[in-house]
């Protein structure tokens, strides 16, 4: 059930990274939360704060388009 619960958390985590502005950053925090938070589990999470880190470094940029809204313009560029 925890691992339900887990990749449920995960792939909100994932959506909401993928959207713009305020809600890219704020699923950037919760990706630093959870890579954090789970470091402690053992041996194979070991890689969790350099992940951390960058997700940290991602936190200094700018999300003025979701990727939703840069495929869509992709899409018109082919298809006018």
């Amino acid at each position: 059930m925890f691992g339900l619960l887990a990749a449920a958390y995960e792939v909100t985590l994932a959506l909401i990274m993928l959207s713009k502005e305020r809600h890219a950053k704020w699923g950037l925090i919760g990706g630093i939360d959870f890579l954090v938070g789970i470091s402690p589990l053992g041996i194979w999470t070991l890689g969790n704060p350099i992940m951390a880190l960058a997700l940290a470094y991602l936190l200094t940029k700018e999300y003025d388009t979701s990727v939703a809204e840069m495929l869509r313009s992709q899409l018109r560029r082919r298809h006018p």
